[in-house]
């Protein structure tokens, strides 16, 4: 019994994106330390979480999962997949499950868990690396997800990149034991 190029790229895809899950949260629980580990260096603030706000932990999932999506596209030069719309898709995935279920569980119980909060990120890298794979095994590229899934990184990328510097002053901004929102005065 033989197994096809297409079974074997198929069977790659869903290994390498699950395999994600591991670099990816491994690279965040790091990145959580990395700012208060610099000297509170101002350029790193980018990519570590600055404070304690859920906005700062979704941070912690989003870059090391882009880092994780340029090495996949770097192996991968030749997918004729819409690799960067379903990527995005995966990508945005993270940060609405990590803050529905963040949310979610601490209205119903009154506080946060940190045992809960631990799960919660590596469920949600698991769910954005998954929703990729599967995009990626079933989409085909055509013009409209091409800019659409750039659009879709492009914003990502804004936003994860500026609201740290200057954030909204909105609950998810906001870290709730001292008030703060971004980079500590």
């Amino acid at each position: 019994m033989s197994i096809s190029p297409v079974n074997n790229q198929r069977s790659f895809v869903l290994f390498w994106e699950l395999l994600g899950v591991i670099p990816i949260a491994l690279a965040g629980a790091m990145l959580h330390f990395a700012f208060e580990w610099s000297g509170e260096w101002r350029p790193l603030a980018v990519f570590a979480a600055v404070n304690e706000s859920v906005w700062e932990h979704m941070k912690l999932a989003f870059w090391p999962a882009v880092a994780w999506a340029l090495l996949g596209r770097c192996l991968r030069p030749d997918a004729t997949l819409c690799y960067w719309f379903a990527k995005s898709l995966g990508l945005l995935m993270m940060p609405l499950v990590m803050g529905g279920l963040f949310y979610a569980y601490t209205a119903a119980l009154g506080r946060n868990l940190l045992w809960a909060d631990i799960t919660i990120f590596v469920v949600a890298i698991f769910v954005g690396q998954a929703t990729a794979a599967g995009l990626l095994l079933y989409l085909r590229k055509t013009g409209f997800r091409v800019v659409a899934g750039g659009f879709l990184l492009a914003v990502q990328l804004v936003a994860f990149s500026l609201f740290t510097y200057m954030p909204p002053h909105m609950p998810l901004f906001e870290e709730t034991r001292s008030g703060v929102y971004g980079i500590p005065p």
